[in-house]
């Protein structure tokens, strides 16, 4: 795409989805592209700290002023994407999630509802962060099994259900305060890490375990999510890692995996997989050894060149 410019949104958020802005960063930079970007995540804490900084000096004189919402935080950190767009002359503009992105900014950008160009692009991993290594990096443990997660209600009481006796869990990301029962809260071990020392647990464990969301927001008496077929992030991370791991099915697992990755439909059945492949080792590193081979074109390098040819037929189309 010589000669085409990309703006590219930061989703704003800390975890997960900046790992896939990260991602496809790298990726259409490994391709030439020209990609400008726009941090929402520093804009939304400036946003927040400047809104509230005026708020309390202009009180003194008007006590009935109200106090910065979110939405106005929200716009005030996401509006300025317009001006970027245009003093950059950009061609696109690439949003990896919309969810903290003002919805004033998406319609003044003349984004659809509906948008006839809408295509599906999987998840991938990020050469720089997953990766096969015989080397030992840090000093993080070694696990029996290990999940790096939040602790979604739905994933609390998947947990809460297993007898985790004799097996050493490694549960990493927010989950104090959440609900897990003593046993499962004990193998806690860190708040939220970073991709790369994701990474490096997945190399190091035994067992990688795969959990998909099931509730559609964060409450637990939310609707639940009825249909869903696509792999998630931490799928492709745990491949390309060679890491063992098991999964809550999903089709795109058997499609992607094959029989390389073990599904599970309930707790029961993954307390099962766990203690039976816990005591296979030589079949584990067998199945691990041909895992990356299943995802060796779905690193973010790929889908960039995905996305890059589908921009550039849309806007040679566009010309004509």
């Amino acid at each position: 795409m010589c000669g085409v410019r990309l703006l590219l949104v930061h989703p704003g958020a800390t975890w997960s989805t900046a790992d896939v802005y990260d991602g496809l960063l790298y990726g259409l930079r490994c391709h030439g592209a020209d990609v400008v970007t726009y941090r929402l995540d520093t804009r939304i804490e400036a946003s927040h700290k400047a809104l509230h900084a005026l708020w309390r000096t202009k009180k003194k004189t008007q006590p009935d002023l109200a106090k910065p919402n979110t939405a106005d935080i929200v716009y005030h950190a996401g509006i300025g994407v317009l001006e970027m767009a245009l003093r950059h002359q950009v061609d696109v503009v690439l949003v990896v999630s919309a969810m903290l992105l003002h919805p004033d900014a998406v319609l003044l950008m003349k984004f659809k509802t509906v948008n006839p160009n809408t295509g599906y692009l999987p998840h991938a991993w990020h050469p720089l962060k997953h990766f096969q290594s015989a080397k030992s990096i840090g000093d993080l443990p070694s696990h029996d099994v290990v999940f790096v997660g939040s602790g979604f209600p739905e994933r609390v009481t998947w947990f809460n259900s297993i007898d985790w006796t004799g097996i050493d869990l490694g549960l990493y990301g927010t989950w104090k305060g959440f609900g897990l029962n003593k046993q499962v809260l004990a193998c806690v071990r860190s708040t939220p890490i970073a991709n790369e020392t994701a990474g490096s647990l997945y190399r190091r464990t035994k067992i990688g375990l795969n959990l998909y969301r099931r509730i559609k927001g964060f409450h637990r008496d939310n609707p639940r999510i009825t249909h869903a077929e696509s792999l998630s992030p931490r799928a492709y991370e745990l491949a390309a890692c060679g890491s063992f791991h098991i999964s809550e099915y999903r089709a795109e697992v058997k499609e992607v995996f094959g029989d390389c990755v073990p599904t599970f439909t309930s707790p029961a059945e993954a307390s099962d997989l766990i203690r039976s492949w816990l005591d296979r080792p030589e079949e584990r590193a067998r199945v691990a050894a041909a895992l990356p081979a299943c995802v060796a074109e779905a690193s973010w390098v790929d889908r960039a060149k995905t996305v890059l040819g589908d921009l550039s037929r849309l806007i040679h189309h566009k010309a004509a």
